[in-house]
């Protein structure tokens, strides 16, 4: 009897989660026969190499992808999580829910500004820090990132994972981060303007495209559209062996 209730609590916790498993299983499908599926570029108005590109990388679904099993296992095995259902059934904590899914919040937005708003629900921010950063490494698109660093292009990770979650997430993974330049995400004091608002865009152009171009590598059509209007390059990731036929292609490696 006890399983069924600690089940309905599981699927509250990781809704977002929940959410995204069926999207990322979408795109699985997708990714079937790579070749097909188009791939966006703008055109850059410069060739492409180190001394006139700026290569920027999203996080997840291009360096990372989630751990399932990892996340299950930490939401199964969390004392915590009976007590989270009573404080999830809070109508104003369900209130500020909506709120955030109609502004397009940030996943650091649900953790740790709910958890700050709501007293009763700050102690399992670091269950939702946790389970946020629930990832695991795809290899050889972080491969490809260091042989571009090697090579001696400037590259940056552009991504909606939040400057705290980000942190826990390099500490756990330096040698992933490490060939980095510069990491752009949202945080409080931009209000957490993330990905796909096109003032996110906007604000990284304005700042890193003088004098070198942009090159947006992320698995989300609607942002390389937003970042193509702001006026960088965009390559949507499909796989990462597709990545690196894009690459040769461009001469970029």
């Amino acid at each position: 009897m006890a399983s069924y209730p600690l089940t309905l609590v599981s699927l509250g916790l990781t809704a977002p989660v929940v959410y995204r498993m069926f999207k990322t299983l979408t795109r699985t499908l997708r990714r079937i026969n790579p070749q097909k599926r188009s791939v966006f570029m703008s055109p850059l108005t410069m060739p492409v190499c180190p001394q006139t590109t700026i290569i920027t990388f999203d996080i997840h679904g291009v360096l990372f992808t989630k751990d399932y099993r990892k996340i299950a296992s930490l939401v199964w095995q969390n004392p915590w999580v009976i007590k989270i259902l009573f404080y999830a059934l809070n109508p104003f904590f369900i209130l500020d829910i909506l709120k955030l899914i109609i502004k397009k919040g940030v996943t650091e937005e649900y953790i740790i500004g709910l958890g700050k708003k709501h007293c009763s629900f700050e102690q399992f921010i670091p269950l939702g820090i946790a389970i946020a950063n629930a990832q695991k490494p795809i290899t050889q698109t972080v491969q490809l990132a260091h042989q571009l660093k090697q090579k001696g292009y400037t590259i940056h990770i552009m991504s909606n994972i939040g400057k705290t979650i980000y942190a826990d997430l390099a500490y756990s993974y330096p040698e992933v981060f490490k060939p980095f330049d510069a990491v752009i995400a949202p945080c409080a004091e931009n209000d957490y303007c993330g990905k796909p608002h096109q003032a996110f865009f906007d604000q990284y152009y304005k700042e890193y495209s003088n004098p070198k171009q942009l090159l947006l590598i992320d698995d989300k059509p609607i942002n390389i559209k937003k970042a193509v209007r702001a006026g960088m390059g965009g390559i949507c990731f499909v796989h990462p062996h597709a990545l690196r036929r894009i690459f040769t292609r461009l001469e970029i490696l």
